[in-house]
């Protein structure tokens, strides 16, 4: 068998391809379960069915089959050969989320998402608009009520859509069965009402989140993608659109991974790049498919692109849960929680003073009050807004749930390299042993430090090219995390990277412990370059504090940050200097990236609510474990996508401003909350009592909740810019 022979099939007529074979492995492209998720799963459980199949693994969004068997008892291409559709095509377990859509109820559930993208909040308000119009400019009943069954169909659609998602009746529920009601009963005006009011409410906080979605793709330049292409054994930096299919592309640690493809050579541990998605390491190696939208957390990848560039359809129900991931906080799940445990009490009250006075119009009246919209609509404009308005001063705040809890931080804790000190080191001294001139030693560490996203792999590399200190390619190249870098260049075996690294490959440092000691009385952090296993000298730099810094550390324990600390890779001594400096006394110093994280597991197990700000791949593991996760704009792609919060202004001054901001979103959205219940109970009251007609009762309820939405917008109103 040969790489890229084709073999047709009885299972698909385009056949499948092999992508390559190795004795007990096999991988082929197989072009029938393409997208097709259910049959690639079919398929995978199928094989791993067979006697001599040890396992199978099939990925949809690449068409690829791996195969691992005993070829003793096993041959996966005849195998093949004989296979039929109808073997593949059986009834899937009903636990299979790949069938989400397969049974009616859920294909009618997502008719409703596909009917709600096409009819617009802005069209809502509209028909709404247009039903009140028509009753009020004294329009034939006919066409004022068929307007208004027009403009209650959105909300029956909605009300549909939580009856077959979450089984319960809604706030929609509710409305639209008031609404049709009125509208049978001759109640036109109430009817107008309530449906204006509810596409006003409905259009502002679409509004509130598109506008966000915007900032926050636009900010961190989600859409503004390029890959490392290798061309002519060169790399290039392009654009994720120019790439196409058969394109070979070199991942980097920390980077992200633009392309669905195949790994032709490399090992590596990626995870989801969306922060939505749980963080689940995947180890990865020769032969396996990676997916587009995941990060490189450690290792080296070259891929094979194997679709090319592609716009996927909008899909109506993933854009609807990424507004919810976008809107929900924990306050806003509490009251709709109690807000939901009150519609059956509301309903039964209302069937229990319908039993008592025989007055059909007293119950609906009372029906109009479900707390729910008003909730559901006031809280996340707050928020929203709020979010609007960090993202006006440089502060991108992910999601409502990134903002509840950057308001609760008790606890900050900085990994230094980036975050404390300037995201530009500059090179102080370089220090050679033996037979090295200072361009072989730069020369040589630069070629297998470039393309690196560390702040001292930038310090080689842009020192070399300031003194145009020419760089060879390197042969290969491998990260040892947390410690340095190691590979071959010219021949030659090169190492780079901390003191501890030195050791742990017992390489001596003997020759250069004077330099050493001095870059430690100085405060200046230091790279050792070994080459074949022996010392070739010593690289030393300065990441000199940020100049706000000092103040920001003030600021952070005025706002009632109680403690805050500092993690670092480098030297205990260096550390201490640069946190005396910084005015932080609680000092975390020669830390790998596991420790990093275990120092931010044990804060938590005290019970604080801990912020890690971090930088590089080094500070990722750290940045999950957080209560909040942020980094910077300029940080490695692995923290900037995964973070929940990205500061994209130069000054650090904007951490402080990110949460006074967070504080003060969330105390307006706990006033919105007092602002549309209050009037609900009141009216609920007025209703019992006698006291409220349908028109009354339609402008508490839906009322309050345009009040409500109109109070969560003030922070827009705010057009200032951040401090410099």
């Amino acid at each position: 068998m040969e790489q890229g022979d084709f073999r047709s099939g009885t299972l698909s007529g385009n056949g499948y391809q092999i992508i390559h074979s190795l004795p007990g492995r096999i991988r082929l492209r197989f072009q029938a379960i393409y997208q097709d998720a259910p049959l690639a799963i079919g398929l995978r459980d199928l094989l791993n069915a067979q006697d001599g199949v040890r396992l199978a693994r099939t990925n949809p969004d690449c068409a690829a089959v791996v195969i691992s068997f005993n070829p003793e008892a096993f041959d996966p291409l005849s195998w093949l050969d004989q296979l039929r559709l109808e073997d593949i095509k059986r009834p899937l377990p009903a636990s299979n989320n790949a069938g989400r859509f397969t049974n009616p109820s859920a294909a009618l559930s997502k008719a409703t998402f596909a009917f709600e993208a096409l009819l617009s909040p802005g069209l809502q308000l509209l028909l709404g608009l247009a039903s009140l119009a028509s009753t009020l400019g004294g329009a034939p009943a006919s066409v004022a009520r068929s307007i208004l069954y027009a403009a209650v169909v959105p909300i029956l659609n909605r009300a549909l859509q939580t009856v077959l998602e979450d089984k319960r009746l809604g706030a929609d529920a509710l409305d639209g069965a008031s609404c049709l009601f009125l509208i049978r009963a001759g109640s036109l005006l109430p009817a107008a009402v309530m449906t204006s009011l509810i596409g006003m409410g409905e259009l502002m906080r679409d509004l509130v989140t598109r506008r966000c979605q915007t900032m926050i793709s636009h900010q961190l330049a989600l859409s503004h993608r390029s890959a490392w292409l290798i061309s002519d054994n060169h790399r290039v930096r392009v654009p994720v659109l120019e790439l196409r299919a058969g394109d070979r592309l070199v991942v980097y640690p920390g980077e992200l991974i633009t392309c669905d493809g195949t790994v032709e050579s490399g090992v590596g541990t990626i995870i989801p790049a969306s922060p939505e998605t749980e963080f689940a390491p995947q180890s990865v190696s020769t032969g396996d498919c990676v997916s587009a939208d995941t990060l490189l957390l450690e290792g080296k990848l070259y891929i094979r692109n194997e679709q090319g560039p592609k716009l996927k359809p909008a899909d109506p129900v993933r854009a609807k849960e990424k507004k919810r991931w976008l809107q929900r906080t924990k306050l806003h799940r509490f009251a709709l929680h109690h807000a939901y445990e009150r519609v059956w009490p509301v309903l039964s009250m209302a069937a229990l003073l319908f039993a008592v006075t025989k007055n059909i119009h007293r119950a609906v009246t009372i029906v109009c009050f479900d707390f729910i919209t008003g909730i559901r609509i006031a809280i996340p404009t707050a928020v929203l807004a709020s979010m609007f308005k960090a993202g006006r001063r440089g502060i991108v705040i992910r999601n409502a749930t990134a903002l509840e809890r950057l308001a609760e931080i008790d606890t900050v804790i900085f990994a230094r390299s980036g975050t404390l000190t300037a995201p530009v080191p500059e090179i102080t001294e370089i220090f050679t042993c033996g037979s090295y001139s200072m361009e072989d030693l730069t020369r040589l560490a630069s070629a297998v430090e470039q393309r690196y996203s560390h702040l001292g792999s930038f310090a080689i590399y842009n020192y070399a090219h300031l003194n145009s200190i020419p760089v060879p390619e390197r042969t290969s190249s491998h990260v040892i995390s947390g410690l340095g870098v190691s590979g071959d260049v010219e021949g030659k075996s090169i190492l780079v990277g901390s003191t501890r690294l030195m050791e742990l490959r017992d390489v001596s440092l003997a020759p250069a412990q004077d330099f050493l000691y001095q870059c430690t009385q100085r405060g200046d952090s230091r790279v050792c370059v070994a080459i074949d296993r022996e010392l070739a000298g010593v690289i030393s730099f300065k990441d000199p504090l940020r100049k706000e810094i000092k103040r920001v550390i003030r600021a952070l324990g005025k706002i009632g940050i109680s403690e805050i600390a500092m993690m670092t890779g480098g030297s205990k001594q260096a550390a201490e200097e640069l946190a005396r400096q910084a005015g932080i006394e609680t000092i975390y110093a020669r830390t790998l990236p596991a420790d990093k994280a275990k120092i931010v597991q044990d804060y938590k197990l005290r019970g604080r609510k801990v912020a890690v700000v971090g930088y590089d791949t080094a500070d990722s593991l750290a940045l999950e474990q957080a209560d909040i996760a942020i980094t910077l704009g300029t940080g490695a792609d692995v923290a900037r996508h995964r973070a929940d919060v990205v500061l994209t202004s130069k000054s650090m001054r904007s951490l402080v401003e990110g949460i006074q901001i967070a504080r003060s979103g969330m105390a307006l959205a706990k006033e919105n909350l007092v602002l549309v219940s209050a009037p609900n109970w009141l009216g609920l009251f007025l209703a019992v009592t006698n006291q409220a007609d349908f028109l009354s009762a339609t402008l508490l309820n839906n009322g309050s909740v345009i009040i409500g939405a109109a109070n969560g917008l003030r922070p827009l109103l705010d057009k200032g810019r951040s401090l410099r």
